[in-house]
This record gives C-alpha cells, sequence and structure tokens, in this order.
C-alpha cells in the first residue's frame, strides 16, 4: 500500500493472536534447501517464518544468538520471548492477563505461577511436560506503565490503528538462568536503518487451522518498510472514550512520558513495520524478536507485536507491526537494574 490512507482501514489489530502470516505455498519451505544451507542467512525471499526453516545444527552454529528464543506457556496462551540478561526475559505484554496482573497479591501471585518457559527446539502442548530440565518459571512480572494503565480490557485493541499498539512490552524474571537452560543472551542494538533484512524467530503456527499440540522454534526473514510522515503524523488514533485524535498529537503528549526523548520527534520511530511479498508472522510468535546482523553477531532490535489484517485470516496476511525497543530503552534499563540485573544497548 502506497498510502497510508484512512489508517482505520488498514491496521486492524488482532489480540492474543497477533502477528501477519501468508498464504501456503504447495511446498513446504521446511524442505527448501535454503533451510539446509546455512549461508541462507544471507536474505532470501525463500525463508519464511511461517512455514520457515527449523534450526539445524550448522544454522546454530552461525547462529547461536537464536538459542535466546523460547516459548512461553501461560494461562493467556502461547508467546514467544527472548533471554536479554542471564535472568531477564523480553516479551509481548498482551501475552498476559493484565486485570490479573492488577489485582491482589494472591491472584497476582497464582497467574505468575501458571508461566512456563521451554528453551528446547521444540516441546509438547498436549501433555505438557513442566518437568523438562530445560524449564523454568517466573518470579515477577514487569508489564509497560503505559500498556497496563490503558490496555487491561482486551477489547481496547481488537479494532482500528489504537493507542495500545504503543508500549506493549513485558519483563520477565526467569527462576534458572539462560545458561542453565542451555540458552544464550541477546544483545539489544537501538539502531537501525530503513529497508534493512530482519531475522525472525519465534514458535508460532505455520497456518491458522494448526492445532496447538506442540511447538517448533523456527526462523525466516522479512523486510522493513516505512510510511510517509506527514501522513503517518496526521493520521487518527481511536481513543478509550470512543474519541479520536491526531496520532502525532497522542505521541507528543500522551507518550511523552513513556518514549525515550531522542524518539519522540517521529511516531513511526515506535514502531518497526515489517511485510515480505510471499510470508509473515503467525499466532505464537508474539513477543518473540526482530534480529539484525551486525558483522558475525545477530542482535535483538523489536518485540513482534501484531499482525495487520483481520479475522479470521489471520495468518494469510504479509505485514505486521511491531516495537521498535530503542522507544523505551530508558524505561527497560530502569526496571532491569531494579531487578538487579544491568542490560546494556549496543
Amino acid at each position: 500500500m502506497k498510502y497510508f490512507g484512512n489508517l482505520l482501514l488498514f491496521f486492524i489489530i488482532i489480540s492474543n493472536t497477533i502477528y501477519s502470516c501468508n498464504k501456503k505455498e504447495k511446498d513446504s519451505i521446511i524442505s527448501n534447501k535454503y533451510c539446509d544451507n546455512a549461508d541462507s542467512l544471507s536474505y532470501s525471499s525463500n525463508n519464511k517464518i511461517v512455514n520457515g526453516c527449523e534450526f539445524k545444527e550448522n544454522v546454530l552454529n552461525i547462529f547461536p544468538e537464536s538459542k535466546s528464543v523460547i516459548s512461553i506457556v501461560s494461562g493467556s496462551g502461547l508467546c514467544s520471548g527472548t533471554f536479554i540478561t542471564e535472568n531477564i526475559i523480553l516479551t509481548a505484554a498482551h501475552c498476559f492477563d493484565i486485570n490479573k496482573l492488577s489485582e491482589n497479591k494472591k491472584i497476582l501471585d497464582n497467574e505468575i505461577k501458571n508461566i512456563t518457559v521451554y528453551s528446547d527446539l521444540s516441546h509438547d502442548i498436549y501433555p505438557l511436560n513442566k518437568n523438562n530440565l530445560n524449564t523454568s518459571y517466573i518470579s515477577s512480572i514487569t508489564i509497560n506503565p503505559f500498556f497496563k494503565k490503558n490496555c487491561a480490557n482486551k477489547n481496547n485493541i481488537l479494532s482500528g490503528f489504537h493507542q495500545c499498539n504503543f508500549a506493549d512490552i513485558a519483563i520477565l524474571k526467569s527462576t534458572k538462568k539462560a545458561s542453565d537452560l542451555g540458552a544464550r543472551i541477546s544483545k539489544i542494538t537501538t539502531e537501525i536503518s530503513q529497508n534493512e533484512n530482519i531475522i525472525l524467530v519465534g514458535y508460532g503456527k505455520n497456518k491458522e487451522s494448526d492445532l496447538p499440540i506442540k511447538r517448533i522454534k523456527k526462523w525466516g526473514f522479512s523486510k522493513l518498510y516505512d510510511f510517509n510522515f506527514f501522513q503517518f503524523s496526521l493520521s487518527n488514533i481511536k481513543l478509550q472514550n470512543d474519541s479520536y485524535i491526531s496520532l502525532g498529537e497522542f505521541y507528543k503528549t500522551t507518550m511523552l512520558p513513556y518514549i525515550t526523548p531522542s524518539y519522540l520527534d517521529d511516531p513511526r520511530k515506535a514502531f518497526l513495520f515489517v511485510e515480505d511479498n510471499n510470508y509473515g508472522i503467525c499466532q505464537g510468535d508474539s513477543g518473540g524478536p526482530l534480529f539484525v546482523k551486525r558483522g558475525n553477531e545477530f542482535l535483538t532490535v523489536g518485540i513482534i507485536h501484531a499482525n495487520i489484517g483481520k479475522a479470521p485470516q489471520i495468518c494469510e496476511y504479509k505485514k505486521s507491526i511491531n516495537i521498535n525497543i530503542g522507544a523505551y530503552r530508558e524505561w527497560l534499563k530502569k526496571e532491569i537494574e531494579l531487578l538487579g540485573e544491568n542490560i546494556s544497548f549496543y
């Protein structure tokens, strides 16, 4: 779509099932020659996370940062996440029942106890083996204050480009270290250039009709795209009282306390818009990372947030809107320090 036009028609955001996916080709990409070749980590339009590549030893050897990506199973659904320190996992806030997290301590503790983290390349959902050596639990969960305040009611993010597209970030503290789970730690970068190649990693579905019986970590490529600054800034955003405000005004006023100051000049900086001609992402990938390659390293730059499309064909859309970590850098740094750990940005 060349022009932003009516943003409300263009963005139909689906909560809990967040992801843009694609129509399937007859042949599975899993058997594609690119999945068998470590050189495929150079961009190829044939590799995607939906019907994408499972991790093989040769790819793991040159992409060890992928071991930072974990599967999250909770009472609210299935998501993905990323170890960014030995005990801190970055994921999406919408993966959890915000109302329960805002209740009394007993309800909060019970909700946290229902969250399980898996670092294996695959694991069963039914039956769910919580005694796996590569399994951890969560001791605390921190939701971005903007999202916690405004997005507890999931009806708020079911239609239109809504305020709950912003700040969809949660910080989990794992009871086990990443190293104890055979996982790695991913570095975070706040540097990203337009048209840069993105590597997606997650445990999501291949297609909407898949039953959530087994979760498999896969990887694939996509590309960043952009919107015209003025069209984006002047587009209307729907508020909880059903009134509208320009996105640019909303960003510079309401979002002012929550955004890294250097990002406040342009509301597009809060997001990473990703698209591809053939493939995208699907349910269960939410909260997973967007990687970029820097030399021989792969660094996390974003968090999977939502597909652009409408139900019931959630996995047929090829564009997604994702969280740019840099826009929330100061908040992340502060909260992680409060949890007793430190983080650097590259």
